[in-house]
């Protein structure tokens, strides 16, 4: 999710059968296809593709997708659909400033997530949570963003 112009791609193809890329932006997509690392490239809004996509996948990954998109209730409920048991959800978040219970917009216009709010997320989905690192996501006038990598695992 949040394919971009393609980079993580070209670290997952030589591990996947089938790899597919999803962005809103056509020019990114554009991008991507220049790479020649996916199968399938779809345009559209996150929700509405998952929406409209009735196949099912061991792999979703959104690397620096969830900072655009703020409350994650409707993404998380519609993955639990896409995702086969025992498949893997990997993505990143960017950690909040001070102790909040909500997604946080920050002055970057980016969205941070409380831990405990994906905890309770994934927990109400039927994931677990496999692993979580933190490091920075990105690098910003020389400075980290930091944040977390998260794997979660479906477990129903």
């Amino acid at each position: 999710m949040g394919c971009g112009t393609g980079l993580c791609g070209l670290h997952i193809r030589p591990r996947a059968e089938v790899l597919w890329g999803l962005d809103l932006s056509a020019a990114m997509l554009d991008k991507a296809r220049a790479r020649d690392v996916y199968d399938r490239l779809i345009e559209g809004d996150l929700v509405q593709a998952l929406r409209s996509e009735t196949a099912l996948f061991d792999l979703v990954m959104a690397a620096d997708v969830f900072i655009y998109v703020g409350r994650l209730e409707d993404v998380f409920a519609l993955l639990a659909q896409r995702i086969r048991p025992a498949g893997w959800l990997a993505f990143t978040i960017e950690e909040t400033v001070g102790p909040v219970d909500e997604p946080q917009l920050l002055p970057s216009l980016r969205y941070a997530h409380p831990l405990s709010y994906i905890q309770g997320l994934a927990a109400q989905h039927g994931f677990r949570c496999a692993h979580i690192h933190s490091a920075p996501l990105r690098w910003d006038q020389d400075t980290g963003v930091p944040g977390k990598y998260l794997y979660l695992q479906r477990f129903i």
